[in-house]
Formats: C-alpha cells, structure tokens, sequence
C-alpha cells in the first residue's frame, strides 16, 4: 500500500484508515449530465411501461369484443373452425332477438288503449323489423320503440326512407338532430321545420353602387355548428342550400311556432327577405321522434338580428 510522508511514520493500523478516508474525499460526484440521464432513463422506464399498460388494456378490450362476439379462437373444448362460426351465428341471432324485444317493450310504454284506424302495412313490419333488430344502443332502440307506436297508432306515419336513414344515424347524430329541432320554426301556413339563418336587403335600382346589407345569425352558439350542419346535409335530414322567403312588405305577420312556445314576426320596413334552411321530408318525419326545447339563445339572436326590419314577439 503506498503512503504519503506524513503517513509513513504512523503506526501500521492508523495509515490504512487514513488512506481509506482520502480514497472516500476523491471520489467523483455526479455531473448535472449524469444525473440528467438519471432521471432521463427513469421518465423513460415510466414512459414505457404506461406504452405497455395501455397496450395491455387495449388487447384487453379487444378481447372482450371477440368473446362477445364469439369471434375467438380460444374457446373452451378447442371447437373447430365450422363449431366457432356456428357459435357466433347464435350468438349473433341471439342478441338481435334481444334487440327486438326491449324495442317492442319501449314500444308498449308508448301506446295506450286507443284503437288504431288501420293496420299496419306487413311490408313496413317486415322492413322495420330487419333494420331494427341491428340497434344496440339504447337511447336509438328507445326512438325505434316510439316510431313502432306512433306507427301502429297512425299508419302511415314513417316512411321506410326515414327507417333507412334513422338507421344510419348515431347516437351523437340523434343529438345533432335534436339541437336542429330545438332551433327549428314552424309555420302554419307552410309544410315543414325551417331555421333561419339571417336575413338581407333587397337593393333597387338606385343602390346598385352601394353595399348590400346582410345580417347572419351565428348558429354555432345555439348548439348547431358547421360540422353539425353538413352531418345533417348528408344524412338528408336537412336541405343543403340556403332558401329564401319571398320580399316581405311593411305590415306584414308572420305566425310560427318553436317547440312548445309560439313567435310572432311584425315586418316594420319593405324590402326585405329571410334565408333559412328546411327540413326535408324525411326530417320533418324523424322530428315527430324528438320533443323539441324552446332555445332561448337562439331566439334571442334571431330578434336582436331582425330588429332592424321586423319585430320578434314571443307568446
């Protein structure tokens, strides 16, 4: 072992313990680099093993969907390839059976002991049931049960186009369709729902140097954004282009309704025409579905909008 001179004349025992103390002082501390990689290593142990967990829970999901749709391999006895293809079938029907019973049973909750002036055409039966027993949600097998009742009651009342589209629509469609309702006038005098959109000016001769004025209801912050609007374009719920009233003239009434509340639109200046979009057929059909609720928002906007050229009473 080698000393230094001052250790040198020590005794034996005490020079091991002071060499031993030194070699402990020169011992290199951590640089902030390493204790960056430290910590950089453990963030990235962390990192990886929450990768694997949501890995894990994904394969676990997964699996969940392929026993309940019997579409596994892994199924008790080994079964062949033909036993696993007729087990999903069963289960298959099995829950499609399922789906038409709760929709008969949302049905009977909806109908009374009214007789029905007629029956119900087989053929709309028949095609109801077909697309019906493919609903599994349940706020959609909930309008599914009501158009069977209202049907029932009053044939007639839904066309297979309007079961067609329903079938399509989501549940997140549904509410689309639901806040279009909420915001959609009816007039007695015309067929259909219609939402205005805003309103312009009719210029004449002597304005054709001037700037045409336009006011636009922003619809967006009544719950029906642009997205909103073409879902509901290509679910054909809802007209594409923008329609516009014939010039309204000073004196003019209008009377219309919104959910369970009436609005009554005084015209104060000629020269005017509103824009709105329409409900098509098989909107105004799918709205009997959906109660709609009075949005004040909405009908707040539509007044302070039309203020110039038309007065916007509730009743």
């Amino acid at each position: 072992m080698k000393t230094s001179g001052v250790t040198s004349n020590l005794p034996p025992s005490l020079q091991k313990e002071v060499v031993e103390l030194n070699s402990k002082k020169q011992q290199v501390k951590p640089s902030v680099a390493d204790k960056a990689a430290t910590v950089s290593a453990h963030t990235q142990g962390r990192g990886q093993a929450k990768v694997t967990l949501d890995q894990q829970t994904a394969s676990f999901r997964l699996a969940q969907i392929a026993h309940k749709h019997g579409i596994t391999s892994q199924v008790k006895g080994q079964l062949s390839l033909e036993q696993r293809a007729s087990r999903r079938e069963r289960l298959e029907q099995a829950r499609k059976q399922q789906n038409l019973e709760i929709i008969m049973q949302q049905a009977l909750s909806y109908v009374d002991d009214k007789v029905p002036n007629d029956d119900v055409d087989p053929d709309w039966l028949h095609q109801f049931f077909a697309m019906a027993e493919t609903i599994f949600s349940t706020p959609m097998q909930k309008l599914w049960g009501k158009i069977l009742a209202m049907q029932t009651l009053r044939p007639g009342s839904f066309s297979l186009r309007a079961l067609s589209t329903l079938k399509q629509m989501t549940h997140r469609d549904a509410l689309i369709f639901q806040a279009a309702c909420n915001i959609t006038l009816r007039d007695k005098n015309e067929y259909g729902g219609r939402i205005f959109s805003g309103f312009y000016g009719l210029r004449s001769w002597f304005d054709l140097f001037k700037k045409e004025h336009g006011f636009a209801i922003n619809l967006s912050k009544c719950g029906l954004s642009y997205p909103d609007l073409l879902t509901l374009f290509d679910l054909n719920l809802l007209y594409a282009s923008e329609i516009e009233t014939s010039e309204l003239t000073k004196g003019q009434v209008i009377e219309m309704e919104i959910g369970s509340g009436k609005v009554q639109l005084q015209v104060v200046k000629s020269g005017y025409v509103l824009t709105y979009y329409k409900l098509t057929q098989i909107g105004n059909e799918l709205a009997r579905l959906i109660p709609a609720e009075l949005n004040m928002n909405y009908l707040e906007q539509f007044a302070a909008v039309l203020e110039p050229a038309i007065h916007v009473n509730m009743k």
